[in-house]
């Protein structure tokens, strides 16, 4: 594990389905992201296995919204 930028993580996953994105008409909205010890490739492929499901398994105009929550 290392110190990983989750908003740089989370740019880089929507740049890469940016053409997907485009297609299904989706608008991805996301508030700035902490940095975290995680693992970077993993945290990059739960992020873009979550995106690829919305984007395949939603109806034409989706609304998820992830937040997080007051500790």
């Amino acid at each position: 594990m290392a110190t990983v930028d989750v908003q740089q993580v989370l740019d880089s996953v929507l740049a890469d389905l940016n053409g997907r994105i485009s297609e299904s008409g989706a608008a991805v909205h996301i508030d700035r992201l902490p940095v975290l010890n995680a693992d970077q490739t993993e945290l990059a492929q739960v992020f873009a296995n979550v995106m690829r499901n919305a984007l395949t398994s939603s109806p034409p105009t989706p609304h998820r919204r992830c937040r997080r929550l007051p500790d």
